[in-house]
């Protein structure tokens, strides 16, 4: 019998060579070369082959042990700009083409039993999506059988990064007639009059809505006084009571053009809580009273009973500032959205002309880019994101946070690039800017093994990186015996430069871990942030499947820039074999802590950290922190620590203002933050 079965494959070899040499002539001479390089080619052949039936084959079909699984590089190009003679098959204009091919390749390979790399390259410039149409990515487009393929999107030149958005421009821009100094235009054509419009870009630069801060110097000392609140225990509260006899045009409600747009920002301690700032538009004006949108106020009202506040809800106080007031269009680098009339102000900056507006006013109404959904072994290089949104903060539920920007009885924050129930995911060299959402980029939803690697995030409405998902305070963490496929879990996030950040949701954090287990956040530059730089955990000591964290090598500057009760580093669960080491933090201006571990924490080592400039203790570990190790920190020009609960510590360090840090704190400054 094996004689027999020499002889036949011996044939099948004979047979094989034959058409190998046809068809390698074949391909040789007629192969289109953008299509397919030399050495692509002969694996193709010998795929051909595989699929003909040239090899002998054992049960169901498998490919015999005389022939190695055939290994397969193919090429995808996208260029909006080609128009070549004919479509070829490797050249397509859009990101929705190139996904279908993909789609057709991975389907090739896997009915040749073959391994292989997609690889999807992006040319300079922009690949603008079709209105309301994100990329979406499912199970059909990577390697969800543990097929050994491998798709990778990345810019074809790495020194001209291609761009994906979904910009909405803004044309026909002239002098205002109304408002002194401004320029107006219509609204896009693909807006309609229910259309919000938060965010506007002018030669790349974001654009302010008007402010009006009530009881500052910015409005002549002009107070608010205090809601005239009615609750007859069913009903929601009333609204604001506004003095009509002030003479400042912008605080009185009856002079607003566009009452349903003008939005009140409640900002951190003078108004509800230390670390959040919801909004609410205007629901209606009524003589002198401003009623606020429901459900925002209702929520608002109510949020304090989360929090040790009265069944009856919580009062808050007057809003910290009112936006998208028009007669607050004062400043250069304004602008003024009436929806009602149609129209967009804008007050230019100095250089600008009605040209350079002309040729960059942008604005968004997507909210997603990129979805990647159910799939595995997907990378993308060197790819820019920018121009998308979230409009929920305008509409009827507002904005109203808990903390880390979770958005009280909606959920978790929505993001523009969001990564759910898929691994082998990784973005490396990417830019996320221009971006509108609560964070640029989410990975849930039981994904694992997601790494973020090497890349910059600045102006973004929101936090960067929210990893795993969270949930309404009070509600039952998932348990240790959480299934794991349902966990969110071996994420890494390395070597980033997050900087400026958020500029509009400030309750939102550059990197935030919820519950996630087996997570490595190390090597980052955060710069200039509004609330705490790294957050790690949720659910203030309650037992979930999270842990093994590391916040490691990092390097914070200037966080807490506008809320409180947070500091660089911030943890709330109880994580064991978790680390927050060789960190450096300088200039946090809030109190608390800058270490800062919370009620509910558990099992942190904190060690050889450095902190300067702090106007808050250097360690604070919090009521029922417990099993809290903190070793080897050096301080400058920050207060002592402030060690609660069951925390253990030594060789806590005060430099007493030297000019000069001890040569172990010098090397962990000197190495710490993004290495490339």
């Amino acid at each position: 019998a094996s004689v027999r079965r020499n002889k036949r494959f011996a044939g099948y070899q004979t047979k094989s060579i034959s058409i190998v040499l046809r068809l390698l002539i074949f391909t040789l001479l007629f192969g289109k070369t953008r299509e397919m390089t030399f050495t692509m080619r002969v694996p193709t052949i010998v795929a051909w082959l595989v699929a003909f039936g040239c090899f002998p084959q054992g049960r169901a079909g498998a490919i015999s042990d005389h022939v190695a699984l055939v290994y397969s590089q193919t090429y995808v190009h996208v260029d909006p700009k080609y128009s070549g003679n004919g479509r070829s098959a490797s050249v397509v204009n859009t990101l929705h083409e190139a996904r279908d091919i993909v789609r057709s390749r991975i389907e090739t390979l896997v009915r040749q039993r073959s391994t292989g790399t997609i690889i999807v390259e992006l040319a300079a410039g922009e690949h603008i999506l079709p209105h309301g149409q994100p990329l979406v990515l499912d199970d059909r487009d990577g390697d969800s059988n543990n097929n050994g393929i491998t798709v990778i999107w990345r810019s074809a030149n790495a020194s001209a990064p291609a761009v994906i958005s979904a910009p909405v421009s803004i044309r026909g821009w002239k002098q205002s007639s109304d408002v002194q100094g401004a320029l107006e235009a219509p609204i896009p054509s693909n807006f309609t009059k229910e259309t919000p419009m938060r965010q506007l870009w002018v030669n790349s630069i974001r654009a302010d809505r008007t402010r009006l801060y009530p009881g500052t110097t910015v409005d002549n000392n002009i107070s608010l006084p205090a809601p005239n609140i009615t609750f007859n225990g069913t009903s929601y509260p009333g609204g604001y009571d506004f003095s009509l006899a002030m003479a400042n045009h912008s605080i009185d409600p009856t002079k607003w053009d566009n009452p349903s747009d003008v939005e009140f920002v409640y900002t951190g301690c003078a108004c509800l809580n230390c670390w959040v700032e919801p909004r609410c538009t205007v629901d209606a004006v009524k003589g002198k009273d401003v009623y606020l949108k429901n459900p925002c106020w209702n929520k608002l009202w109510y949020f304090g009973i989360g929090w040790g506040g009265k069944p009856d809800g919580r009062l808050p106080r007057q809003p910290y500032y009112i936006e998208n007031v028009k007669s607050n269009l004062t400043q250069p680098g304004q602008f003024y959205y009436d929806r009602s009339a149609g129209k967009v102000y804008y007050l230019p900056r100095d250089g600008e002309t009605i040209a350079s507006v002309e040729a960059t006013a942008t604005t968004a109404t997507q909210q997603q880019l990129l979805v990647v959904n159910n799939t595995q072994n997907m990378q993308w290089n060197g790819v820019t994101f920018e121009y998308a949104t979230w409009q929920g903060a305008s509409e009827d539920g507002g904005f109203v946070d808990t903390q880390a920007a979770y958005l009280y009885r909606e959920g978790e924050p929505p993001v523009n690039i969001r990564v759910q129930h898929s691994s082998q995911i990784t973005f490396s060299s990417c830019t996320f800017r221009h971006l509108g959402g609560v964070y640029a980029l989410g990975i849930d939803g039981g994904s694992h093994d997601v790494s973020v690697e090497n890349c910059s995030f600045d102006d973004l409405s929101g936090g960067s990186v929210k990893l795993g998902y969270t949930g309404e305070r009070g509600l039952p963490a998932p348990p240790p015996t959480t299934p794991e496929d349902e966990r969110n879990q071996r994420y890494l996030v390395q070597d980033n430069l997050m900087v400026n950040h958020p500029v509009e949701y400030h309750g939102a954090i550059p990197i935030f871990a919820g519950y996630v287990l087996d997570v490595v956040i190390q090597y980052n530059t955060i710069e200039n942030c509004s609330y705490s730089g790294i957050s790690a955990g949720w659910g203030w000591g309650m037992s979930s499947y999270g842990g093994n964290v590391s916040i490691n090598y990092n390097k914070l500057t200037n966080v807490m820039q506008l809320l409180d009760d947070g500091g660089c580093v911030y943890t709330n669960a109880p994580y064991q074999n978790s680390s927050v080491s060789y960190n450096y933090c300088s200039g946090d201006p809030k109190s608390y802590g800058a270490m800062y571990h919370d009620g509910g924490s558990g099992f942190w080592d904190e060690t050889h950290n450095v902190i300067n400039h702090a106007r808050t203790a250097c360690v604070f570990t919090h009521g029922t922190s417990h099993d809290e190790h903190i070793d080897y920190i050096w301080y400058n020009d920050t207060s002592g620590p402030h060690l609660q609960g069951n925390t253990s510590s030594s060789n806590i360090v005060d430099i007493n203002n030297s000019l000069t840090w001890p040569t172990p704190a010098q090397k962990i400054v000197d190495g710490a933050g993004r290495r490339t």
